[in-house]
């Protein structure tokens, strides 16, 4: 009986306390393409290399500054074949998250879906290691225009 009692008390005061509890996370981001590197195959097929850089804003008043380089890989019609990236983003009491990510095959060159894992945080985003987001991309001209949501 007295396991039960405590196996109780954890339930409703310990696992289930707000206090104890990981905010959902969503976040928005707008940046620059600052670097492009292109090779166009005779195929019609593109190998691209970019870096972006700008400033996201998150759903728990965290917001700051990031940067992302990746590899993009896209067929004769211009829909992605494969793409990875990563990013460091660092907010405004310096903590910062890194993160990996790729978008979904077949997605188009200036609008796509896909995930991003953060795979290590420090200090305030250290309990958010390990977060899929899923993520809503946009270009303009050279604008990158970001929407995620976090599990």
């Amino acid at each position: 009986m007295k396991r039960f009692y405590i196996l109780l008390i954890y339930i409703l005061f310990i696992k289930n306390n707000p206090a104890n509890a990981i905010d959902p996370l969503t976040w928005e981001s707008k940046g620059n393409i600052i670097r492009e590197e292109v090779i166009d195959f005779p195929s019609g097929k593109k190998f691209i290399s970019l870096k972006h850089e700008g400033g996201f804003e998150t759903s728990m008043a965290r917001y700051g500054s990031y940067f992302c380089s990746g590899n993009i890989f896209y067929n004769q019609k211009g829909n992605l074949e494969k793409m990875i990236y990563a990013c460091e983003f660092i907010d405004q009491k310096g903590d910062k998250f890194f993160a990996i990510g790729s978008r979904n095959k077949g997605s188009d060159t200036d609008r796509s879906i896909g995930r991003m894992t953060i795979i290590e945080g420090q200090k305030f985003w250290k309990n958010y290691e390990g977060k899929i987001c899923i993520y809503g991309l946009e270009y303009v001209n050279k604008t990158v225009f970001i929407k995620a949501k976090c599990n």
